[in-house]
């Protein structure tokens, strides 16, 4: 992500001995083989995403001067966070993929009644004359399965929500305050969250292509996060492998900058999905500026530094099965 424990905050929360300082870091040229350069995504069969942009021009809500890092809380359920982070509520809606009208068409979390899979997709154009999941005779814009391709009216919520998943514990991130011109509010250098941010399921992609030509995106896992400050953030269409061949301390990869392709500066309110192994850099601002950020983190954290994080006062936990 954009900050990072120490060496020492890390060592300390796990109860172990911290490493020497001394890294010896292979060289840029040694570790090329270990870096999968992505192609320029442009919704072609086979090409992956290290990252891809979830929505554009976000409204971020009046600053209060939130510093909370790392709360677990109830994905889906507003009234699991304080209600002094609610008005960050609407991002956060944007991280479920369960939109109806996602211009990127995510298939949404809802299930379908007939085959109980989770690739429901809405459009206008999936038009349905009478609804058989639905009790009474209706029509018009309906749900679309992309497996079994049943058509479900917009009405049927009982029947959707009957199969609901069950509730999981995601992890928010929000950082409010005034950053002084040269220096940035998160971590700076060239890095991925793999190094301090332990996942298991650190984000897949992956894209179906349909027979009309139109292609759906599906993301699982991995990190969302946006900024209400455009050129602050910088993210690389690259994944690392075998990140302890790569990496310095913390996910570091400064000492490869000379060998990564050309990155990309996100945009004001520009909420970004990226894996554990996608690189990343908080960019020095040019002027003083009053930024905001937000970072949410999926269900699979299976560390959670209690220490160095906020706890919620709604007494949601970190799931012991996952975490």
């Amino acid at each position: 992500m954009e900050d990072a424990e120490s060496i020492d905050q890390v060592a300390e929360a796990l109860g172990i001995s911290a490493p020497e300082p001394s890294v010896v870091l292979r060289s840029a040229e040694a570790c090329r083989e270990h870096l999968e350069v992505l192609r320029r995504y442009k919704g072609e069969q086979g090409q992956q995403r290290a990252w891809l942009t979830v929505e554009k021009d976000l409204t971020f809500p009046a600053p209060k001067g939130i510093n909370v890092n790392m709360m677990p809380f109830i994905m889906g359920d507003r009234l699991s966070i304080p209600e002094e982070l609610r008005g960050y509520w609407p991002i956060i809606e944007q991280c479920s993929g369960s939109d109806d009208n996602r211009s990127h068409n995510i298939p949404s979390s809802k299930k379908c009644p007939s085959c109980h899979r989770s690739r429901m997709v809405f459009s206008e154009e999936h038009i349905v004359e009478d609804c058989e999941f639905c009790p009474e005779a209706c029509g018009g814009p309906a749900w679309h399965c992309l497996h079994c391709h049943a058509k479900v009216c917009t009405t049927c919520c009982p029947p959707l929500k009957s199969h609901a998943q069950k509730p999981e514990v995601w992890y928010l991130t929000i950082q409010e305050g005034l950053v002084p011109k040269g220096t940035t509010q998160r971590r700076p250098g060239l890095h991925i969250d793999g190094g301090g941010l332990v996942l298991k399921e650190g984000g897949r992609w992956s894209a179906e292509w349909l027979n009309w030509g139109e292609v759906f995106e599906e993301f699982t896992g991995g990190i969302y996060m946006a900024s209400n400050v455009s050129n602050t953030c910088k993210v690389w269409n690259v994944r690392v492998k075998d990140q302890p061949e790569v990496c310095g301390p913390n996910g570091s990869l400064e000492h490869l900058r000379e060998i990564m392709p050309e990155g990309r500066l996100l945009e004001e309110g520009e909420l970004v999905w990226i894996t554990d192994t996608t690189p990343h850099e908080s960019v020095p601002l040019d002027e003083e500026v009053r930024r905001q950020f937000i970072r949410v983190v999926t269900k699979s954290v299976s560390v959670w530094y209690e220490q160095h994080s906020t706890k919620n006062p709604k007494g949601v936990v970190p799931d012991p099965a996952v975490t």
